[in-house]
């Protein structure tokens, strides 16, 4: 590699370090700002909310039961699980059943 080309190379890097750092400080807002507005002390806001608060509610209502009859506890095990399936009997016609038959001629 010459001079010529590393000095083409150097100078491409050193541009794209120097758009890299204003790309970043542009996204971390580190833009010229009025340093005695920001040197001063904090104003208080100004007070637009009106009166204070006053108390009109009342305590809330006690709870009360909403399901009637009560429900009830329940707990006896279910009863055991019953077999309700049942053997097909073995088809006796010697059909061979619903599979398709060959055609004629062929096996």
């Amino acid at each position: 590699m010459g001079d010529e080309e590393r000095k083409v190379i150097l100078a491409r890097r050193a541009r794209f370090v120097a758009a890299a750092l204003a790309a970043g400080a542009l996204a971390s807002g580190c833009a010229k700002q009025d340093t005695v507005q920001c040197l001063s002390p904090p104003q208080d806001p100004p007070n637009d909310a009106g009166p204070p608060p006053v108390q009109c509610l009342s305590p809330p209502p006690p709870p009360q039961v909403c399901l009637e009859p009560p429900p009830q506890v329940c707990l006896s095990p279910p009863p055991p699980p019953q077999v309700c399936l049942k053997v097909a009997p073995p088809d006796d016609s010697g059909s061979e059943g619903d599979f398709a038959k060959p055609p004629p001629g062929k096996s």
